[in-house]
């Protein structure tokens, strides 16, 4: 096989899986506007939740996670609100530097929590490879 077709056919493979990357979140959305919003939500045990489910993560880059919510209760989507505090804390995991401490509040280690910041993106991270959704 030649060299032109060898890109050819990578280009070609690397564009499929973008695109099913897209249609898996299109689906996904879709799904998500019929969740029902009404329940009662208790924002630290769900914190907590996600805190337990991605130490393993964190443990690879030698991160220690430190959750300090306040019992604070919301009306919501359970589904929902743990998607956003699970994809917050994932993404500052992967972006944060190994053997720091990351925090939910700002309160902790206050200089660590860079990657919640409103704004914050990482260095080189327009080169990734993303949907865009």
């Amino acid at each position: 096989m030649t060299n032109v077709r060898k890109k050819t056919i990578a280009m070609m493979t690397e564009q499929n899986e973008r695109l099913s990357r897209m249609v898996k979140i299109l689906l996904d959305m879709s799904e998500l506007q019929i969740v029902v919003r009404d329940e009662k939500i208790m924002v630290d045990a769900l914190v907590e939740e996600v805190l337990t489910d991605l130490e393993p993560l964190a443990q690879e880059k030698n991160i220690k996670l430190i959750g300090k919510c306040k019992d604070v209760n919301m009306v919501g989507s359970d589904i929902l609100i743990y998607r956003l505090v699970y994809n917050l804390v994932e993404n500052a995991i992967k972006i944060q530097s190994s053997g720091r401490a990351g925090c939910c509040d700002g309160g902790v280690e206050r200089k660590t929590c860079f990657s919640f910041r409103r704004g914050y993106r990482k260095r080189n991270s327009r080169g990734t490879q993303k949907t865009g959704i």
